[in-house]
């Protein structure tokens, strides 16, 4: 899963060289967004049957409050500045993936409590961070190409701590899921 989650991001990734172009922005940002779809079925049968306490809940609840007020702020920035209403949603769509992606990515670090898992969960932040960078450099909202390149050198941070994470053992229980069904 997390090679599949690699192939698509990066044909999404390559693709945004012709983001002026509607058609392509819109395939590349639906792309993206499929990508985040491998790493949630990595992840999500890991914690499935977890037990989780009133406090974690009540945090995560708060937390994702939170993070959907911090979205909806941050992509209506973008709304004005898309190529198409398709290309928005596929925007949104890839957002709700990686904080999604994020959200079981602390409950896989809440349950396992490894340096496996505290490397995969930073890949996830750092990756997260990568992707703000990204959109505010590309639609030039602020800090010009610092932000694009702070976005690449966080990329490439986050791509270095999975590396790091796919090259450690691991026991049978805390592996990812690697098969699509």
């Amino acid at each position: 899963m997390v090679a599949s989650f690699l192939l698509f991001y990066g044909v999404s990734s390559l693709m945004t060289i012709w983001y002026e172009n509607n058609f392509l922005a819109t395939l590349s940002m639906g792309i993206n967004a499929f990508s985040f779809f491998f790493l949630i079925i990595a992840i999500f049968p890991k914690i499935r049957k977890m037990k989780i306490d009133s406090f974690v809940i009540l945090s995560s609840v708060i937390m994702l409050l939170f993070n959907g007020f911090l979205v909806y702020q941050f992509l209506n920035m973008f709304k004005e500045m898309t190529q198409s209403s398709i290309h928005f949603i596929f925007i949104v769509l890839s957002t709700l993936g990686i904080v999604f992606v994020s959200f079981l990515a602390i409950l896989y670090n809440h349950k396992y409590s490894t340096n496996n898992s505290v490397l995969f969960s930073s890949f996830i932040f750092i990756l997260l961070f990568a992707e703000v960078f990204r959109g505010i450099a590309y639609y030039d909202i602020a800090y010009g190409d610092f932000s694009a390149h702070f976005a690449r050198f966080l990329l490439i941070v986050s791509l270095s701590f999975l590396t790091n994470y796919c090259f450690k053992t691991k026991n049978d229980d805390e592996l990812l899921n690697t098969r699509l069904f």
